[in-house]
């Protein structure tokens, strides 16, 4: 399977079966949880990046939080949409991971290890 850091050079465009699964089970559950926050995200990600929310996800997930950040202007609110957009999400798939340990590495800007704990869960 890719790695999920190799999404770093082709701008998430991930091959993985594994992958794609989890980024449609996301976009899915966030669209019915909070419908038309993926909308609204995916225009402050593109006007800021180029790149859409997911794409953010599973390469820049602390800069994703940044945009999350600046559109609800407080922690609280935005640690909790970013849960239930996104971590929660992931949680549900993979079932192993902790919400808490990955918005934690997002908060403090360690991508890499954010991806990489994705990566081990998915891991056949």
């Amino acid at each position: 399977m890719p790695s999920l850091m190799d999404g770093r050079d082709n701008w998430g465009l991930f091959q993985s079966r594994e992958v794609q699964s989890l980024r449609d089970h996301v976009y899915s559950y966030a669209s019915k949880a909070v419908p038309g926050a993926m909308h609204i995200l995916n225009v402050l990600c593109k006007s800021a990046t180029g790149l859409d929310a997911m794409s953010l996800l599973f390469t820049s997930p602390s800069r994703l939080y940044q945009i999350v950040l600046s559109f609800y202007k407080n922690t609280f609110t935005a640690d909790t949409m970013f849960k239930t957009l996104f971590l929660n999400p992931i949680a549900r798939h993979i079932k192993s991971v902790d919400v808490d340990e990955m918005l934690y590495l997002v908060k403090t800007g360690r991508d890499d290890e954010f991806l990489k704990l994705i990566e081990k869960y998915l891991k056949p």
